[in-house]
């Protein structure tokens, strides 16, 4: 039996759970005091076990079809907020323009947690493994609040604004053939194991063998994931020699911002993303630079 068009479900011992049918509707609802938003649930679940307060009703984006659709143009594709992880893999149109995010999306949890997990449940939480491969990819967010709007995820990331994750636009790659790329997430253990540190990566090649263009970001454990800058530019437009590849690995080393965990060090953090790096770009040199999904300590 199919729910009306617009329905608030009541649970015993449960918040009230609102299942809206459009994005109106839905950031409507929102405005209500102690409201959440919630895609597949599984941060959601994941953070009321660890104590946060989640609210106490939730908005479901369930039945939004808008937030589901996955839509390619000329110049970009376009992934609903609520397409699930697993549905984003199986896409032929996200394998063909934006294998690394394939890359990423495969490392994420066990596969019945890729099932309910949704793109843009793993944004939204602000710490996911999808969002390093997504900066370096210059992917926007589309937001409403009272309309459509579209930004930066880099400035989202910096902003957080009061505002309903629609669907994130990632451009194409001109030419895949001239680019490289990086995925790797290190963590603990090999398997469905949350990452220590989280690294991507996206370089061109010029003909002379320097580095034309360079993006790199990272994430991992408590940090919010940021890009690189400093790291690129010291790269950018320079002859790859072990001269500047050991300059790179020690000023990684050296310097940078990354939040340390019960069970690794910032410094040694900062060991293991100089390692991750400067191996990539090693690799450039012999026309290597794809990553792995996953690695472990």
């Amino acid at each position: 039996m199919g729910l009306p068009p617009f329905a608030e479900v009541e649970m015993n011992q449960y918040p009230p759970v609102s299942m809206p049918t459009t994005v109106e509707q839905a950031w409507a609802e929102a405005q209500k005091p102690g409201s959440t938003f919630v895609a597949g649930g599984t941060i959601v679940q994941m953070r009321r076990e660890q104590g946060f307060d989640m609210g106490n009703r939730f908005v479901s984006l369930e039945q939004i079809r808008r937030l589901k659709t996955m839509i390619e143009t000329d110049t970009a594709i376009y992934i609903g907020a609520f397409a699930t992880l697993a549905e984003c893999l199986n896409s032929k149109m996200v394998a063909q323009e934006q294998p690394l995010l394939v890359q990423a999306l495969a490392s994420i949890g066990a596969p019945a947690v890729r099932n309910r997990a949704t793109l843009g449940g793993n944004i939204v939480y602000g710490k996911g493994d999808s969002i390093p491969a997504l900066l370096v990819l210059e992917a926007n967010v589309v937001l409403y609040h009272d309309g459509l709007a579209t930004m930066p995820l880099s400035e989202w990331l910096q902003q957080k604004p009061n505002a309903l994750l629609t669907e994130v636009e990632i451009g194409k790659w001109p030419d895949m053939t001239q680019r490289f790329w990086l995925y790797e997430k290190v963590g603990r253990r090999e398997t469905f194991t949350a990452s220590l540190v989280t690294v991507a990566g996206v370089a061109v090649l010029d003909n002379d063998q320097t580095i034309k263009e360079l993006k790199l970001a990272v994430g991992g454990g408590e940090m919010v994931p940021h890009r690189l800058l400093e790291i690129e530019q010291r790269l950018i437009g320079k002859p790859l020699t072990n001269e500047l590849l050991a300059d790179v690995y020690q000023f990684i080393k050296q310097t940078g911002t990354l939040v340390g965990t019960p069970f690794a060090t910032e410094t040694y953090l900062r060991m293991v993303l100089a390692n991750r790096i400067v191996s990539f770009v090693d690799g450039l040199r012999g026309g290597r630079g794809d990553g792995k999904t996953n690695d472990s300590l």
